[in-house]
């Protein structure tokens, strides 16, 4: 004996929703939430991804301007502006931060050996790695955050999440 559903199967009104849906044998289908390919967050708008460049190259050109001395503070101020608005520039912006505030300390301490005889070599080569890696990793990390992704620096100083 089988059973015969007396209504006729309606089709539903408006966009497919997410979670369980009809599937073509009469179980059902999982459908993940529009966003996101996988599933997982949605990709950060146009709008996020540029403040996430700018979070990235503000460090640069504050190296620029001020020797090196406040190239944290680009980084800081996006990420005070944008900390509750974007988890994307969020991360971006406390990322570069965090790097900045190694690569400054490490300046720092390049200043320090520079005025001693003995540790001249170990300031030019600190000089070399904080300068060249500020300025390459920044290059990628922006390049990364145009196409929607976070970099993760390898040398930070996690104050800022």
């Amino acid at each position: 004996m089988s059973y015969q559903n007396p209504v006729p199967p309606q089709e539903p009104f408006g966009p497919p929703q997410p979670g369980p849906q009809p599937g073509p044998q009469g179980g059902y289908q999982y459908q993940p939430p529009q966003g996101s390919p996988y599933g997982g967050p949605p990709a950060p708008r146009t709008d996020e991804t540029g403040m996430a460049v700018v979070a990235h190259l503000s460090a640069l050109i504050a190296q620029v301007v001020s020797v090196g001395w406040l190239s944290f503070v680009g980084p800081l101020a996006v990420w005070f502006l944008y900390k509750d608005r974007s988890p994307f520039v969020r991360a971006c912006a406390a990322g570069a931060f965090n790097f900045n505030l190694g690569m400054w300390l490490m300046s720092i301490a390049a200043w320090i050996s520079l005025f001693t005889v003995v540790l001249i070599p170990l300031a030019i080569i600190l000089f070399i790695i904080s300068t060249l890696g500020m300025f390459i990793l920044h290059i990628v990390a922006a390049v990364k955050a145009s196409h929607g992704e976070v970099f993760n620096y390898p040398f930070q100083l996690r104050v800022l999440s």
